[in-house]
């Protein structure tokens, strides 16, 4: 067995549980996260209905803060409600099959010792860049969260957006309860962010190693292209693997993404409203940041997911392949024509995931702000 296995037992059960919550998956897995998965699910589904109640019980039509941040909080909680049951749409054999594949990627055992330190050195990277963006990620979610509340702390009765039918308005303390419940339901929703997205990340932080390794594989190969024959066969099932883990993973992501780029868009138009307006302005700002942030890691993935493969399809053809015998010639034509075939991942099969749709939906939002600028004045 590869001692790569370590760095995939270390996380592997965090990114079960992840993909667990974003498929509300209650009848398998551990116990414990079945009980988690089935609580957090119940207290999005509570946050929900709790924040329609305060809209019904104190919106009379005019606009206010509270109104408005109610507003807000509701559509990221009917975001978080459509991204699982896009998360209902995946199949469970496509999922396994792909997590079979990561396994196998630190279950790898190679002879040569130089291919070896390439896949030991890369997947100890990126599992330690995984580690990082945890912190980064789980730091940025709950700092946002936290400021919301004690924003919402500080205004008193005016901070409440999340109502409780049997709950008395008028005994002792009733303030301090509801600020705790809202506290409670707020992090539960920010703990179900931070779990369901840096799932999806990990996933493709092993397509970005898996390319990259097969990248300083060929480079490896093509120091001594004639005295290593094997080594295009070794390149070869790589390349077959990552392709098929592209399309699975494209499988995975298929109405997930097109979900989020849909909601998301939304939400910002909603947020560049209210800084327009001023309302809870400083609060929108941090929360337009965060947003942007999101889009941006999903969008980076595909771009530069797509890249690499091109830089792989690029170096293998730069090798020295005229060194070849005629059966490793006619291997790595028709290698070379694998590779030079584009694995964009797509939204619903319809949109780029890159940097190209990122920019489109920011330069929308900033369309939509200059025009409420426009009207304004």
């Amino acid at each position: 067995m590869s001692g790569n296995v370590e760095f995939y037992k270390e996380l592997s059960s965090q990114i079960q549980f992840g993909f667990s919550l974003i498929r509300i998956r209650i009848t398998k897995g551990p116990f414990v996260d079945r009980i988690k998965v089935l609580t957090v699910f119940v207290l999005i589904i509570v946050s929900c209905f709790t924040l329609l109640f305060h809209l019904s019980a104190t919106f009379d039509g005019n606009i206010t803060n509270n109104s408005l941040m109610t507003f807000l909080m509701l559509s990221g909680v009917l975001q978080l409600m459509l991204k699982k049951f896009s998360g209902l749409t995946i199949n469970e054999v496509v999922f396994e099959q792909l997590m079979q594949w990561i396994r196998s990627l630190y279950n790898e055992v190679q002879d040569d010792s130089e291919i070896k330190r390439i896949i030991s050195t890369n997947l100890q990277g990126i599992t330690n860049f995984w580690k990082l963006a945890y912190r980064v990620v789980y730091m940025a979610t709950f700092t946002t969260s936290s400021a919301f509340l004690l924003a919402a702390m500080l205004k008193g009765e005016e901070g409440i957006i999340f109502r409780y039918p049997f709950l008395p308005l008028n005994f002792p303390l009733s303030l301090q309860l509801r600020h705790v419940l809202q506290c409670i339901l707020t992090y539960v929703l920010s703990y179900d962010i931070v779990y369901c997205d840096i799932s999806i990340f990990y996933i493709g932080l092993q397509l970005y190693g898996a390319i990259n390794i097969n990248y300083e594989i060929i480079n490896y190969w093509n120091e001594d292209i004639q005295e290593r024959p094997n080594v295009i066969k070794i390149i070869a099932k790589k390349h077959c693997d990552i392709i098929t883990s592209i399309n699975f993973f494209q499988d995975v992501l298929l109405w997930l993404s097109f979900t989020h780029f849909v909601t998301s868009t939304f939400i910002l138009l909603f947020l560049f409203t209210l800084v327009r307006t001023n309302a809870a302005a400083e609060m929108a700002i941090i929360i337009i940041c965060f947003i942007i942030t999101e889009l941006f890691i999903l969008c980076f993935f595909g771009e530069i997911i797509q890249a690499k493969m091109e830089q792989l399809a690029e170096t293998f053809y730069l090798t020295n392949w005229y060194d070849l015998s005629l059966e490793d010639k006619k291997a790595f034509l028709i290698i070379l024509g694998m590779m030079q075939r584009t694995y964009p991942l797509k939204a619903a099969r319809l949109y780029d995931i890159n940097f190209n749709s990122f920019i489109q939906i920011v330069k929308m939002a900033i369309s939509y702000c200059a025009l409420l600028v426009t009207f304004s004045t």
